[in-house]
């Protein structure tokens, strides 16, 4: 099955698909190998505008079957809408969809038959003969293409392989599904190595040259490609702890690729993750898809494949209601985070330093810690109102208001001397739309409760409704500066910058993946545009990335430990917030006030 574009429109008759015995020239003459192939052949798409117009009678004669093949795409196409729709409500692991980062669905990709006698030198699914002649499927990755692959071409296995599934499926008369069960074996799929061991591909003979520290190869794992088009941190770690509770349930030891990440090292922010107690294998065996193979790779080229829809009807609890039926997706998240989330040493230090400092003196006076978690930038929230704008901050100010009179309203502790309700200042006496920064601040203090704050948007630390003493920030140990503050410390330091050239500028307005992708490079206007993912990332620009990274991770680290997050779920931060709360804090009601939770 062949993965290559057919540009010239060329197809063959099914009839013509019976491999026959031959020689491969891909092999040396050493190891000779008679297999031949079919790939998969994607059609080219329909002539353009400017094209001469296609003979109509010609056209006539498949008008009958062409309307019934219309028809079932756009059966296929409103089922698929419907299908994204509902996927569209997940919030615990939805992840940017952009074009490069989810190639698996939208193509409308259509695809020929074609035999072949050599092995092609892409990657592909391709059909193969076993000994008893029968038909079957597999993968073939060349050797010398190395690892990872690119995005692209993970996601085009997995197209293949649904397709190649399905085709195969027919012409055995086995008729299966086209729509599998997660963990449902594909009879005719023959995993890399059995094809190997079989000779149905051709086996690699330079074991000896892989580094060997004693241990075998693992029988079965998962490896996760830290590489997106996405110019955030947040889903990667949250396809990453996913990914890793996967393999856990699975069985299968679990490897991390860094080769290609945006932010550089895994270990320039965590610690080890655990090592298995065995080798991962070759390049050439791990496939993305199927996921029954004994060896497989996530990235986020290939969520919608991993984490689809078969995903979901497998792992949702159909006894329960809403968010309740994601509870054990919930807790692969919170494995792959206990397991995984462990800062690098100095930065774990000054955490818990900062933790006692900032939530130790509101627990002894029994109030609450409240964390606020703010994304402005290039995220906007999912409520129609302010999808083209940002949530008002008096939001998330009236949410912590009403937690925090709530929670002593329903019968708990109230430290200190209670409130007189007939105080103007008294919460009960407060309408929350009304209120202003003082009188939050004092709500706060009569509570002996907390405000504390992060964003991405350095401005709002400053901001009348939200400056201090009303909230205080998260952690001051890599902060994000403004541009007042970045011209105050230049002209301290005796620079004056250009006043004809804005060569300077600050997080004001929040996180854009344009900025983060320009970080560190030439500020002309020829490139200011052209900088993406693909981009070449010089040793300054790296160290940028690697203390903006910080910085959100530090961010996260202090207000996942507040008794309570308020934040808007559609940012990711929001989502990581709620697995490091725990399920309690995200799967239960609105009565339970009294736990820690994410309002």
């Amino acid at each position: 099955m062949h993965s290559r574009r057919n540009h010239n429109n060329l197809s063959l008759p099914t009839d013509q698909l019976r491999p026959t015995a031959v020689t491969s020239s891909f092999l040396s003459p050493k190891t000779p190998f008679s297999q031949h192939r079919v790939f998969l052949l994607e059609r080219s798409p329909p002539p353009s505008p400017g094209l001469p117009v296609p003979d109509r009678e010609l056209a006539g004669k498949a008008a009958t079957g062409s309307r019934g093949r219309l028809f079932r795409r756009l059966l296929l196409i409103v089922l698929g809408t419907l299908s994204l729709a509902l996927w569209g409500t997940n919030l615990l692991y939805s992840y940017n969809r952009s074009e490069n980062e989810s190639p698996l669905h939208g193509k409308g990709r259509q695809y020929d038959m074609v035999e072949a006698s050599e092995l092609p030198d892409e990657p592909c699914a391709i059909i193969v003969k076993d000994h008893n002649r029968r038909t079957k499927w597999t993968v073939y990755i060349p050797s010398t293409l190395g690892f990872p692959l690119k995005p692209s071409q993970y996601a085009e296995i997995c197209l293949q392989s649904v397709e190649m599934s399905h085709h195969v499926a027919e012409q055995t008369k086995s008729h299966s599904k086209r729509h599998q069960g997660y963990y449902q074996q594909d009879p005719h799929f023959v995993d890399v190595l059995e094809a190997w061991q079989q000779g149905l591909l051709p086996s690699e003979q330079d074991e000896h040259t892989r580094p060997n520290d004693g241990t075998d190869v693992c029988k079965k794992s998962l490896t996760y490609v830290l590489e997106t088009s996405d110019a955030g941190m947040g889903n990667a770690l949250l396809g990453l702890w996913m990914s890793y509770g996967l393999a856990q349930h699975e069985g299968r030891a679990f490897f991390i690729d860094d080769s290609r990440w945006a932010y550089g090292n895994y270990s320039t922010y965590f610690q080890s993750p655990p090592k298995p107690n065995c080798r991962s294998p070759r390049p050439s065996q791990i496939v993305p898809c199927p996921h029954t193979a004994r060896h497989i790779v996530v990235s986020a080229a290939i969520t919608k494949h991993t984490f689809g829809h078969a995903f979901i009807d497998e792992w949702e609890d159909p006894r329960r209601m809403n968010v309740q039926r994601q509870h054990k997706i919930f807790a692969l998240l919170r494995t792959g985070y206990d397991a995984l989330f462990k800062l690098r040493y100095d930065d774990a230090t000054y955490v818990e330093k900062r933790v006692q400092s900032l939530y130790n003196p509101t627990t002894t006076a029994g109030g609450l810690n409240i964390a606020i978690h703010i994304r402005r930038g290039d995220r906007h929230p999912f409520e129609y109102q302010y999808s083209k704008d940002y949530l008002p901050t008096a939001r998330f100010l009236d949410s912590a208001v009403s937690l925090v009179t709530n929670y002593f309203a329903s019968g708990h502790h109230f430290p200190g001397t209670p409130v007189d309700r007939r105080d103007p200042l008294a919460p009960s006496a407060v309408s929350p739309i009304s209120t202003d920064a003082d009188s939050i601040a004092a709500i706060m203090h009569n509570y002996s409760s907390s405000l504390v704050l992060a964003s991405d948007d350095a401005a709002l630390y400053k901001s009348s409704d939200l400056a201090p003493p009303t909230t205080t920030r998260a952690q001051s140990h890599i902060v994000l500066a403004t541009k007042s503050e970045l011209l105050a410390s230049a002209t301290k330091q005796g620079t004056r910058p250009n006043k004809f050239v804005d060569d300077v500028s600050g997080w004001e307005g929040g996180f854009y993946a344009s900025m983060f992708w320009g970080l560190g490079m030439p500020r002309d206007k020829e490139h200011a545009r052209s900088y993406s993912f693909e981009s070449p990332v010089g040793e300054e620009a790296m160290r940028l990335r690697e203390l903006l990274a910080r910085s959100y991770l530090l961010d996260l680290s202090v207000l996942g430990r507040a008794d309570a997050v308020i934040c808007a779920v559609g940012s990711a931060a929001c989502r990581i917030l709620g697995v490091m709360v725990g399920w309690e804090g995200v799967g239960g009601t609105e009565e339970d006030v009294c736990k820690k939770r994410v309002y």
